[in-house]
């Protein structure tokens, strides 16, 4: 009787090695290929949204007027030689 059940957990130990050795290659191929899907999909996402942010960009040129040039902020501090004199 021993030497049954020492057979059937030596068959079924030998079979889950098996099936292991089987399945986790395969699981392996099929991570690699969801890597690969999502890299691709954050690539197109990436070109269209920066696309997208181009034509905002060239929407908001062509609506809002153009500013006047800022002041430097430190101008009046700043004396020149000729102002002292």
């Amino acid at each position: 009787m021993e030497k049954f059940i020492v057979g059937v957990a030596a068959t079924a130990s030998t079979l889950a090695c098996l099936v292991m050795v089987i399945t986790i290659p395969q699981l392996y191929n099929t991570i690699l290929e969801v890597h690969d899907e999502v890299l691709d999909g954050v690539s197109v996402f990436r070109m269209e949204t920066d696309a997208a942010w181009t034509d905002m960009m060239d929407i908001q040129i062509t609506v809002t007027p153009p500013s006047k040039p800022r002041k430097a902020q430190f101008s009046n501090v700043v004396l020149y030689k000729r102002e002292l004199l």
